[in-house]
């Protein structure tokens, strides 16, 4: 079971990120912002070739979290990058079955 809030009203210019409590959040984006994440802003704009979804997870530290799984061999889609326009830290990778799994933290305030 997941509690969903209603989404904030600070949001991104398509984004709007849902909170599911302290774990993580649903965001709904449009393509070009994941796009732009991937770096497949190359490829073809139709669903086959651009990611539809993301499952978030956050963690309390991304670049931790990234060389532990990395050292067991789990290959990631990209490094730990700050996003400052979303606020946060991230890096991706895939499940089994080709899923976008974004494990994130925030960025720290100054």
């Amino acid at each position: 079971m997941i509690a969903i809030h209603p989404p904030s009203l600070a949001h991104h210019d398509g984004l709007i990120p849902v909170q599911t409590g302290d774990a993580g959040e649903l965001s709904i984006f449009s393509r070009n912002i994941m796009a732009e994440v991937m770096k497949t802003t190359n490829l073809p704009s139709h669903s086959a070739a651009q990611d539809k979804a993301a499952i978030i997870f956050s963690v309390p530290n991304v670049d931790e979290f990234y060389l532990a799984l990395e050292s067991k061999g789990v290959k990631f889609a990209n490094k730990p990058t700050d996003q400052p326009d979303w606020g946060i830290r991230v890096t991706h990778l895939r499940d089994p079955e080709g899923n976008l799994l974004e494990f994130m933290m925030d960025l720290a305030r100054p």
